[in-house]
């Protein structure tokens, strides 16, 4: 199909039903950035389940999740996005294409997985980041609103390092794994290649179902999208799902998808959950906020020095 913006950086946005399914839900992202008619080819592969649901499945043609099933197509942000500024943009000749040419280049470093972001803060070099994550990331949830651990970390990394460190922070409290890769298009805009995302993800996915195997597998694809869209050039540093009070130990389920994931894929750990575990293992309330889901001011500390040491380790 073919878009023509507003120049903001806001997005558009489709998603379609799949089956009549309304737990089954596919969408996609795109830029309007451009003020003249852009052509916008969408892969089957480019339509992202947005709910992690048992039956919430990748689009499959030659599988059970044919995308002959797909209902009518929606245009507009569903409510994950926050973003709900004033916008505008003109689509125009939707049609399917017989063949899309699909990139098979596999990114995967051939050494360490994050020796490239290290050398340069080795080096005393500032560094581009980019922390994917939901209300434990997100700077606009009350719980981060005097701190928070990626501003722990840039400090962390400027005493350690002396680097200086540019934070784009696209986390929005509620959501889930594959809600933000549908939006990666809008840090993408400002951090094209940046030297090191994070993702940490794992309380709400779970709270609507997504289970080990399942969570593997979404992290795998999230690591292969990120690092097809930078075209390679950014480490990427997994963080475990991170547990709660309540959750201690029930989270280790995802924790571990993570763990199988980022070795899979030659990607960065960060076993957040086993760090959790060590300096709580006497007292883990006192890493939690009133409510014991979200950081305080320790665990926010003690996720930070995690990040931190996760670079130097996953250097080697």
């Amino acid at each position: 199909f073919w878009v023509k913006g507003d120049g903001s950086n806001h997005l558009g946005a489709l998603q379609f039903v799949w089956n009549e399914d309304y737990a089954q839900r596919y969408d996609y992202g795109f830029s309007i950035s451009g003020t003249e008619w852009t052509k916008i080819t969408v892969l089957w592969s480019d339509l992202i389940p947005a709910l992690s649901n048992a039956n919430s499945k990748p689009l499959d043609p030659k599988g059970d999740r044919q995308p002959s099933k797909l209902g009518a197509m929606w245009i507009g942000k569903w409510w994950y996005w926050r973003d709900y500024a004033a916008h505008s943009y003109a689509l125009d000749d939707f049609r399917l294409e017989p063949t899309i040419a699909q990139e098979t280049k596999d990114y995967r470093p051939a050494g360490a997985p994050l020796a490239r972001v290290h050398a340069k803060l080795k080096a005393g070099k500032p560094i581009t980041v980019v922390t994917m994550g939901d209300s434990l990331t997100d700077y606009k949830h009350n719980s981060n609103s005097q701190t928070n651990w990626p501003k722990f970390f840039t400090a962390a990394i400027k005493e350690t390092y002396k680097s200086d460190v540019t934070l784009e922070n696209p986390a929005i409290g509620g959501t889930e794994l594959r809600q933000n890769l549908t939006m990666m298009p809008r840090w993408l805009v400002v951090q094209p290649k940046p030297d090191l995302v994070t993702v940490c993800f794992g309380g709400n996915d779970y709270a609507s179902g997504m289970r080990g195997e399942m969570f593997t597998a979404a992290m795998k694809d999230a690591i292969q999208r990120i690092r097809r869209a930078t075209k390679g050039e950014s480490d990427i540093l997994v963080i475990t799902s991170m547990p709660s009070v309540e959750s201690w130990d029930t989270m280790n389920e995802l924790a571990e998808a993570c763990r199988v994931a980022a070795k899979d894929q030659n990607a960065g750990l960060c076993d957040g959950f086993s760090v959790f575990h060590e300096v709580g293992k006497d007292n883990k309330e006192r890493l939690f906020a009133d409510d014991k889901v979200h950081l305080g001011k320790p665990g926010q500390e003690a996720m930070s020095k995690a990040v931190v040491d996760a670079i130097e380790k996953n250097a080697k």
